[in-house]
């Protein structure tokens, strides 16, 4: 009966790690956004993430990140014109 206990809050044991686990990647991974694609895109972005060997959801945070990275610069370059 002992053996079996012990075998039980192993099992206990290892289903918590996951948990954490899984509560950590989560964390780190971001927050999860539902969006609603028009057929037409959504089909544009499968390709394109295939052409990139990306999954959908990489594609879509590479091209935010892309054109986050493009305002940053036209901003930059705006605020020198500004100064003058």
């Amino acid at each position: 009966m002992s053996q079996q206990k012990d075998l039980h809050m192993m099992a206990l044991s290892h289903i918590v790690d996951a948990v954490q686990i899984t509560r950590s990647n989560n964390i780190m991974q971001g927050i999860k956004f539902q969006l609603r694609l028009p057929e037409d895109v959504r089909a544009w972005l499968e390709a394109d993430a295939e052409r990139n060997d990306r999954s959908m959801n990489g594609q879509v945070v590479a091209i935010l990140r892309e054109r986050m990275k493009r305002q940053t610069e036209e901003a930059a370059e705006r605020k020198p014109a500004a100064a003058n």
